[in-house]
């Protein structure tokens, strides 16, 4: 019984020293330790580009970059598209002299907006990266950025197709086309 006992003992001791601990990091790419990165925890603040980060960890070392990268485009979409939505909205109230009913142009808007912003992704740019390799996997942070005016132009485009494949009342096409002028994006309009 004692033989028995002390097999038992040996083999939980055994696994316990051969598993370790999978989280310990191995090797950084950039030679740093093993914390979150300063670029990934403050986002840069550029009025040419819109930001965005993402991370994955994975124990397949490029499933974790293209998750990452993945994530990084879906968080600098939704905040593109919160940011333009937004705006669009705010230039509709404003506009006292429209004649349709306001939830259905925002509806047509909204929709031009999801559309050329995921479009227009495919022009982002990888600005930093990091990866961490422990024993169980790899940890990656990337940042993107995309070009503001790029982006702008392409979406004031999509909204004024969107106001003259949309709307039908000649003087509401009219004053909608004159919000979506080239300084829609412009800082205090």
């Amino acid at each position: 019984m004692k033989i028995f006992n002390f097999i038992v003992i040996m083999s939980i001791s055994f696994m316990f020293t051969a598993c370790g601990d999978d989280n310990s990091l191995v090797k950084s790419e950039d030679g740093t330790d093993g914390d979150i990165p300063e670029w990934y925890v403050n986002i840069p603040e550029d009025k040419a580009y819109y930001y965005g980060k993402g991370s994955s960890t994975s124990g397949l070392f490029e499933k974790a970059r293209i998750e990452a990268l993945a994530n990084a485009k879906r968080e600098l979409s939704e905040s593109i598209k919160s940011t333009v939505k937004s705006k669009v909205r705010n230039a509709i109230k404003t506009n006292g002299s429209l004649e349709m009913d306001d939830e259905e142009i925002q509806t047509t808007f909204d929709s031009a907006v999801e559309i050329t912003t995921d479009r227009t992704l495919d022009n982002v740019e990888i600005y930093k990266t990091k990866s961490l390799t422990y024993k169980s996997g790899t940890r990656w942070f990337i940042g993107v950025k995309l070009n503001k005016a790029e982006y702008e132009e392409k979406m004031l485009s999509e909204l004024k197709k969107g106001v003259n494949k949309q709307i039908t009342d000649p003087k509401t096409k009219a004053n909608l086309n004159s919000l979506f002028d080239d300084d829609f994006f412009k800082e205090g309009k």
